[in-house]
């Protein structure tokens, strides 16, 4: 969750995504990346139990959320760009970090909460993927919510320190999807660190050129 100041200094802007070769397919304001569509293919080959479906009902209860808390905080969307990761909104607010704050931390609350419900329902599964989608928003890494949440509470003096922290969970992603493959639990966590630093390593040339 960021806006179109923010997606230009703190997560490279789609201008910078575009130079890792992430295309754009435009629907109107929503923009899917190319690397949203080869995640999809690659888990509707895989998913055998249609556990993507779930986990598409819970990402569009999770973005739903970040949409009306930026309603409340009096922001206008201006457009969504859909990535492997997740999605990044585009928008305009007044200046006020805790309002950026409350849109980008608006998600994996939601998560947290529509998991809780799900699961005194006894959809246990559509739970724990709202769990998962919440837990792993939190995640202090940019552009995720929690590392967005990070940035926007520490402000632009800790740009540095922010992005270190960043790149470092973003690298530890790597270590842990070894491991779960191992255990065969799947590779999905290793490719998604995979593309969340090729992220950083944008959001860094697009600093070296600002």
């Amino acid at each position: 969750m960021t806006e179109r100041h923010s997606i230009r200094q703190i997560t490279c802007n789609m201008k910078a995504h575009k130079r890792t070769d992430w295309h754009n397919h435009a629907v109107g304001k929503i923009r899917v990346q190319d690397s949203f569509l080869l995640l999809l293919s690659v888990l509707l080959l895989v998913d055998e139990e249609q556990m993507f479906l779930l986990l598409l009902a819970a990402a569009a209860w999770h973005e739903l959320a970040h949409y009306c808390a930026l309603r409340l905080c009096g922001g206008t969307l201006m457009r969504m760009h859909i990535t492997a990761v997740g999605a990044v909104m585009q928008y305009r607010m007044q200046d006020g970090k805790w309002k950026r704050c409350a849109v980008a931390a608006a998600g994996p609350l939601a998560s947290l909460l529509g998991g809780i419900l799900a699961a005194k329902l006894q959809f246990f599964v559509f739970a724990g993927a709202n769990v998962a989608l919440g837990v792993f928003n939190m995640l202090p890494i940019l552009p995720l919510d929690g590392g967005m949440v990070l940035f926007w509470a520490m402000g632009t003096r800790f740009d540095a320190l922010v992005r270190g922290i960043s790149c470092f969970f973003a690298l530890l992603l790597l270590p842990m999807g070894l491991w779960l493959y191992w255990t065969n639990a799947g590779a999905w966590l290793f490719f998604i660190g995979i593309v969340l630093i090729v992220q950083q390593k944008a959001c860094i040339m697009r600093k070296s050129r600002i």
